[in-house]
Formats: C-alpha cells, structure tokens, sequence
C-alpha cells in the first residue's frame, strides 16, 4: 500500500489543519447537519396530500414513473423543480463561495413547460 494513505488518516490530517482545522471542522458539522435535516421525496408528497397518481397526472407521466424518481438518489434539476412545482413548491439553487460569501448568489432555473409549474393543485390538500 505504499503512497496510499488511510482516510481517517487524511481526515485528521484535514480537520487538525493549523490554518484551516476549526474552519473545515465547523464545515463538516454543518453538512452532518444538513444531511440530518434532508426529507425525502416521498415526504413532501405526503405533506402535500398528495398520491403518486395526482403527481403523475400534474407531471403528464405515469404512476410508476413517479414511484421512480422518489425512489432516485440522482435527478436534474429540471425533474426535481417540476416534482416539486406539481406539490405547489419551487426549487432554489444558490451558489455559495466561503471564501467569498460576498459573492453568493441564488441560480435562476428555467421552469419545465408543462402543466406542472402552473397548477401546484395539491398544494395544501
């Protein structure tokens, strides 16, 4: 295993940084906590009082094709904005630049053509 390093090794090594070490360990907790607070697809649909089959109906694509995509660990944006649009929400995207929050900015993401980002009909439901 020679010029291979373990990665709790290289963590260490990362976090224990003199310059960086509290900056990138404050980084990590905050992903930890973000991938804490993550919901999942299925969840907002039923928060939504919504089916499988309203979203279908709202999206112009099938049942089954909507138990897919919850079921994906990988979408576009694109198909996960028109998702959401069919429960009444939207997506945001913001780009966020630590060494230059300054710079921070929310993306705009073109809406998918479609009855989807009008109705939002099982907003509330």
């Amino acid at each position: 295993m020679s010029g291979r390093n373990k990665f709790s090794e290289l963590r260490k090594k990362f976090l224990n940084d003199p310059e960086r070490g509290v900056e990138r360990r404050e980084e990590v907790e905050a992903l930890g906590r973000a991938y804490e607070a993550l919901v999942a697809l299925h969840e907002l649909r039923e928060a939504a009082g919504a089916t499988q089959a309203d979203v279908a109906h709202d999206l112009g694509v099938s049942q089954p094709y909507v138990a897919k995509l919850e079921k994906r660990g990988d979408m576009s944006l694109t198909t996960l904005s028109s998702y959401l649009a069919a429960l009444g929400g939207r997506l945001e995207v913001r780009a966020i630049f630590t060494e230059h929050p300054e710079d921070n900015v929310a993306l705009a993401l073109p809406a998918k053509v479609g009855s989807a980002t009008s109705k939002g009909s099982h907003s509330g439901k």
